[in-house]
């Protein structure tokens, strides 16, 4: 009999091993995630391929971070490096100060071996507005020529009609 109880606490000791080596157990209990939000800016009209900033995140561990773009307010306007962090424009025609003054991104950082442990990086970009004074210029200086006359006497005058 007293074998039998001790196969049976053996069997269930063994059992009680087996069960909590699962995903849960196997989670970094301890192991912290450093990142900051980043805010940035960048001109409207802007490339594809333009660099906007990167994000950084460190594991206590010294795990390797992946990043993922979780959400954007402007849907597909950047794209990141899932390796470096490096956040670039993806599509320029969201980059113009009229269609968004700003474009706000939610960046996962996570430990490549548990990605369920994660950090999230908010990325503030505000678009700046560009003005061009020369092509301002041009377009007053057109419209003042089509209504500016000249007499017979060569006086300029200004055609109000």
């Amino acid at each position: 009999m007293k074998s039998i109880i001790i196969s049976i606490i053996s069997i269930s000791t063994l059992l009680c091993f087996i069960a909590c080596d699962t995903e849960d157990a196997r989670t970094p209990l301890g192991i912290t995630i450093s990142a900051s939000d980043i805010n940035a800016e960048i001109d409207e009209n802007t490339e594809a391929g333009t660099e906007i900033a990167t994000v950084f995140a460190s594991s206590s561990d010294d795990s390797k971070i992946v990043y993922e773009i979780d959400s954007e307010t402007a849907e597909g306007a950047v794209e990141i490096d899932p390796e470096t962090g490096l956040v670039t424009v993806l599509d320029p025609s969201l980059f113009n100060f009229t269609v968004n003054t700003e474009i706000n991104v939610s960046i996962n950082a996570f430990t490549e071996n548990f990605e369920n442990f994660s950090k999230t990086i908010l990325l503030n970009i505000d678009i700046n507005e560009i003005v061009n004074i020369d092509t301002d210029r041009e377009a007053l200086l057109l419209i003042f020529d089509s209504n500016n006359t000249v007499d017979a006497e060569g006086n300029d005058s200004l055609n109000l009609n």
